[in-house]
């Protein structure tokens, strides 16, 4: 796969990165917990085999992410049979869909920002209940997933794209996804919906007959009439998990699994259903994944190389004060700044946390 970059923007990028990597080796090691600390020697590395890579091409960076994300996966005890996949899907849905922007080193780049954010918090809050017994290990899970399934969700355009391209008709085929898809998938479907509206996976009290009827309801029509990406991927990742994986009888106990295993799926299947309200306090892998997915901007090419209208990451800060409270400073266009404000419209601190972004001109965009 080869995409040429615009060497001004590369440079973009790679500050964006730069600052990323001095913000994750800052971490006190000592403080990490078990999944952080097995990560934190990988993402070294891959920043040390960035930091090699002289040219304009991103398919060393793709080779990179990719193994950096085998590793992680592999120190983790999971695997993933679909992620090469959407790998290999990049280039062809960049000469197909217009202005396609990539979504695998995007996924990686969305692991690293909330890499900083989760385990500082966890410094700032040794204490704070991330509704997950390994909620670095969910993180990694929800963050490299996310899109897992975006290639499915524009399968139908691809086609009728491609095949206009070939024969100079659209055919409109269309497939019926919920008529092909294991009943498995509708059955976690409910778990998830369970998950959102009561978070406490083996705390005593938890029902999988607890169902928000509203998300499943939003989850049911966003699957079968979009194909959402985000609902697919969380049934995708879960199936592998529970069912391929053996995670489900393996635990034993399915109420383990599910806080295991569950918050990365939930917030997953969230993240692109604009219409769900998400308070960090009960589903905080949520937010920090809807949060981070909407500030990893920088870098991301499309097929006439990467946008300069990005969002470039010019500081992120996780302090204290006396709310634990981050703190974001970037680069972007008037159009994208208000984009970032729409989108992350859905999200909601409560007395928890603290959210600012500000741009490089010392001028609020967020405030929560």
């Amino acid at each position: 796969m080869s995409m040429v970059f615009d060497m001004a923007q590369t440079d973009v990028w790679r500050s964006s990165d730069q600052l990323l990597k001095r913000k994750i080796e800052s971490l006190d090691k000592q403080t990490l917990d078990l999944h952080a600390a097995k990560y934190f020697p990988i993402i070294i590395r891959y920043f040390k085999k960035l930091s090699s890579q002289t040219d304009a091409d991103s398919s060393v960076k793709y080779l990179h992410v990719s193994r950096s994300i085998d590793r992680l996966l592999k120190v983790s005890g999971k695997e993933s049979s679909y992620l090469p996949v959407m790998k290999e899907f990049e280039g062809m849905l960049k000469e197909v869909l217009p202005k396609y922007r990539d979504h695998f080193i995007h996924s990686f780049n969305v692991f690293l920002l909330g890499y900083y954010i989760l385990n500082r918090l966890k410094l700032i809050k040794s204490n704070y209940d991330f509704r997950s017994n390994y909620p670095n290990l969910c993180w990694m899970l929800a963050a490299t997933h996310h899109d897992s399934a975006y290639v499915i969700e524009k399968m139908e355009f691809w086609q009728n794209n491609l095949l206009e391209k070939f024969l100079g008709i659209s055919p409109g085929l269309s497939t019926n996804i919920a008529q092909i898809l294991p009943m498995t998938y509708f059955d976690f479907m409910r778990a998830i919906s369970c998950w959102h509206k009561q978070p406490l996976g083996d705390v005593p009290g938890f029902s999988l007959n607890s169902v928000d009827l509203a998300l499943l309801n939003e989850m049911n029509i966003s699957l079968t009439q979009r194909r959402d990406h985000g609902v697919l991927g969380s049934l995708m990742l879960l199936h592998s998990l529970a069912i391929k994986q053996g995670f489900l009888s393996r635990e034993g106990v399915y109420g383990n699994f599910l806080y295991t295993h569950i918050p990365a799926c939930h917030a997953i299947s969230i993240h692109h259903l604009s219409s769900v309200r998400i308070e960090f306090g009960k589903h905080p892998l949520a937010f920090l994944l809807v949060l981070c997915d909407e500030l990893q901007d920088w870098g991301r090419p499309t097929k006439h190389g990467v946008s300069k209208q990005s969002i470039e990451l010019k500081d992120i800060q996780v302090t204290d004060s006396p709310t634990p409270t981050i703190g974001v400073i970037i680069s972007a266009p008037r159009r994208k700044e208000q984009g970032l404000v729409k989108a992350l419209g859905r999200l909601h601190t409560g007395d928890s946390i603290r959210l600012t972004i500000s741009n490089d001109r010392g001028k609020a965009i967020l405030s929560m």
